[in-house]
C-alpha cells in the first residue's frame, strides 16, 4: 500500500503492523535521489502518533489495573467477600493485563519496524548519492581529458 493510499484512509484509521510492512514511498526527483523525504516524514509522524496513542491507552489501562487492584484489595479486606466478586475482579485484572501486554508488544514492533525501514531507506539514499557523485566525477575527468587532448 502506498503512502498516499494510507494517508487517504484519514488520520482516524489506526496504523497496523501490516501498514508498516507494506508501505511504499514514491521515489523523489532526479535532483533528489531516494525516497520522498516528506512522505517518509509524514509516515514517521503517523507512526509516532500511533505510538503516542498506544502509550496513552497503555497508561489508561495501567490506571485501570491499579484501580482494579486497589478495589480487589479492598474487597479482600472486607469480611466474607463473595467468590463471584473475586472472580469478576480477577477476570478484569487478567483482561487489563492482556490489553497492556498487547499494547506494549505492538508498540515495540511498530518502533522496531519504523526504525529498520528508516535506516534501510537512508542507506539506499546514501548509496545512490555516492553513485551519482562518482559518475559526475568520472564525467568531469573525461571532459578534462578530452579538453587536454584537443589542445594543440
Amino acid at each position: 500500500m502506498s503512502i498516499e493510499q494510507q494517508a487517504a484512509g484519514g488520520s482516524e484509521a489506526r496504523l497496523t503492523p501490516a501498514d508498516v510492512q507494506q508501505v511504499t514511498f514514491p521515489r523523489s526527483t532526479m535532483l533528489h535521489p531516494g525516497y520522498s523525504e516528506g512522505d517518509v516524514d509524514r509516515f514517521l509522524d503517523r507512526v509516532g502518533a500511533e505510538l503516542s496513542r498506544l502509550q496513552a491507552e497503555n497508561a489508561e489501562l495501567q490506571g485501570q489495573v491499579s484501580d482494579l487492584a486497589q478495589r480487589l484489595q479492598a474487597a479482600e479486606s472486607r469480611p466474607g467477600p463473595s467468590d463471584q466478586a473475586v472472580g469478576i475482579l480477577a477476570a478484569a485484572q487478567q483482561t487489563a493485563d492482556q490489553y497492556v501486554a498487547e499494547a506494549e508488544a505492538f508498540s515495540r514492533v511498530m518502533t522496531s519496524e519504523a526504525r529498520e525501514q528508516y535506516e534501510d531507506q537512508l542507506r539506499q539514499a546514501r548509496e545512490k548519492a555516492g553513485a551519482i557523485i562518482q559518475a559526475a566525477q568520472e564525467a568531469a575527468q573525461d571532459a578534462v581529458a578530452a579538453d587536454v587532448e584537443a589542445r594543440p
